[in-house]
């Protein structure tokens, strides 16, 4: 059985093994996708409630408080919770031993099916305006109102109908088909033109720590510059490495922010002026400046800045040493950031 959780959820499958190659396993998923999941979570109360979705069925499991001291039990937890799913769901003892026979042991690979991501979104979502019952690990309430909801990606609109219909038809593993999977695109074949002017062209005006006479005119020509920047960052992520429009512009908009609106907000920065810079604007800019900034929006800004140091070490701006140690700047600033954000939240009262 594979889990594909989502990028901020992997962490607490740290205790489950990972599967060996990756590839085979999303071509696992699609050739069987009643034997793989997906999974993202949502905090209550500083409590972890994990929502696994079936890929075939989208039939929910939710489990409360995943934390440190009970993730080496979460496989065991999951398949209680499949298990109770299944129940819910009308199917009997006998054919959920058959399933979780063939099922075999869990693995983790990684989040890939945009729709059963999306459909576990709506699942998170929604539960976050249920109750909770904190004296039950598996939220069978919950579950079952969840699978009573309607989703217009299944043929029978709901998922405990689904999972009938799945449980209908002969239950049997098919062998890996991994032609539905296309070749992945290796870095090294893409290719990045630079059409904009040398980053070392304002070089002379980092030692500038503060406004100085002609400021404005600099500014202007640094952040035009970005915008050349940013347009072959757009290209590298859409024809490169195939994402959507959505992630792009994401991906842009965060790092435009960066770039044009920390880098350049007092003095003359760029993106290689210093790379501590990527740690300063995430640990500190980002959760004490920016009104409202969520925990998600902070990791997810680390990782626009990690594409934006990968682009450029294609473009050879950066060196593959200064890639690891900016991307290393990157995820300390990301957990630091994250921390000043809960500080700043258990002491709102007093700020």
């Amino acid at each position: 059985m594979i889990i594909n959780p989502t990028k901020k959820t992997q962490p607490l499958f740290s205790a489950i093994p990972k599967v060996q190659d990756t590839r085979q396993a999303k071509a696992f998923s699609l050739t069987n996708p009643f034997f793989s999941w997906h999974a993202n979570y949502f905090n209550v109360n500083r409590k972890k409630i994990l929502v696994l979705v079936n890929d075939l069925t989208l039939t929910p499991v939710v489990i409360y408080d995943v934390n440190a001291k009970n993730k080496a039990m979460l496989a065991e937890a999951i398949v209680a919770g499949i298990q109770a799913a299944f129940k819910l769901g009308g199917i009997s003892e006998d054919e959920i031993q058959r399933y979780l026979a063939l099922a075999g042991e869990i693995e983790v690979n990684g989040g890939f099916n945009r729709q059963v991501t999306s459909v576990t979104t709506m699942f998170v979502q929604m539960a976050t305006v249920v109750p909770i019952d904190v004296s039950q690990r598996i939220q069978k309430p919950l579950m079952k109102w969840l699978a009573e909801i309607p989703v217009q990606s299944l043929p029978l609109r709901f998922s405990d109908l689904a999972l009938k219909e799945a449980f209908s038809q002969p239950l049997v593993c098919l062998p890996v088909d991994e032609s539905l999977l296309p070749e992945p695109k290796k870095k090294e074949e893409i290719q990045v033109e630079v059409t904009w002017q040398p980053f070392s062209t304002w070089k002379k005006y980092e030692k500038e720590e503060d406004w100085f006479t002609g400021y404005e005119d600099i500014s202007q020509q640094v952040i035009e510059n970005n915008e050349q920047v940013l347009e072959a960052f757009s290209h590298y992520l859409s024809d490169g490495l195939g994402l959507s429009k959505k992630v792009v512009q994401r991906h842009r908009s965060n790092a435009a922010f960066y770039m044009n609106g920390f880098l350049v907000y007092s003095s003359i920065r760029t993106v290689v002026t210093d790379l501590r810079d990527a740690n300063a604007f995430i640990s500190d800019f980002c959760p004490l400046k920016i009104l409202g900034v969520s925990e998600a929006e902070i990791k997810r800004m680390g990782a626009s800045l990690k594409k934006l140091y990968e682009f450029l070490a294609v473009a050879k701006v950066i060196s593959p040493k200064e890639l690891k140690e900016v991307k290393e700047e990157i995820t300390h600033g990301v957990e630091f950031g994250v921390f000043s954000l809960e500080l700043k939240e258990d002491f709102s009262d007093f700020w």
